[in-house]
């Protein structure tokens, strides 16, 4: 399945040689404070400041990327890589340009699913979904082992796998204890359209799951979330 958001993502991933990839994957922070970019940790960041995860990019006159703060978190480090991504898009005008083609809105929804997607590169290495998918779609206990296999969060993986989703769908994080999607992930071609803290009816599938962690993942592969 063609992946232009992916495309793209990868055409901010080799503007950093190996060493810097390595380095802001180890501790993205450092990374962006060494490269001039100020990072601010807020405690009560409003979520309607929030982009599609836990942060906010603002470019300047100096760089600097607020976040909810969850020090030490694989969260954490998936907010700040997705907020780099931004950083990076505004230093390249071929990705800056295909991202106004993609979307009515001038670019906004489509610059969300690249930063995912490179955010998702950076934290999970392609041998590493390569070596837990073994040629196979992607099921919800994959979820679990890309995890386990790489420094990535929930959601950094969740994006890794939706890549690879045979037909539109969704790898879908839910929080059963509040009733609502946590993240959403979707396949290349599918339409992005659950957001965060998007509620769930009571008797939704991803509500009467029990996880030992209060998440549940789902991996759905229809054109319509929720149903099937």
């Amino acid at each position: 399945m063609s992946n232009r958001y992916a495309a793209l993502a990868r055409q901010l991933a080799v503007m950093l040689c190996d060493e810097e990839r390595t380095a802001v994957a180890a501790a993205p922070r450092t990374f962006l404070e060494g490269h001039g970019i100020r990072v601010t940790p807020l405690s009560d960041l409003p979520s309607s400041e929030l982009c599609a995860c836990d942060g906010v990019f603002f470019p300047g006159p100096i760089p600097n990327i607020a976040y909810a703060s969850t020090p030490g978190s694989r969260r954490e480090s998936f907010t700040l890589v997705h907020e780099f991504g931004h950083y990076l898009v505004r230093r390249n005008d071929e990705v800056l340009s295909a991202l106004h083609d993609l979307d009515d809105d001038a670019g906004r929804i489509a610059e969300e699913r690249v930063c995912h997607a490179f955010a998702g590169q950076i934290l999970v290495p392609d041998q590493v979904v390569t070596q837990v998918l073994e040629g196979k779609h992607p099921e919800a206990h994959h979820l679990r082992q890309l995890v386990a296999a790489s420094s990535g969060s929930l959601e950094a993986c969740a994006v890794r796998l939706a890549e690879h989703l045979p037909a539109n769908g969704y790898v879908v994080i839910a929080n059963p204890v509040h009733r609502c999607i946590g993240f959403a992930s979707p396949s290349p071609t599918a339409a992005y359209r659950w957001g965060r803290h998007t509620l769930l009816p009571r008797q939704h599938p991803l509500c009467v799951l029990t996880p030992p962690d209060g998440f549940a993942a789902r991996v759905r592969s229809s054109g319509r979330p929720g149903r099937g």
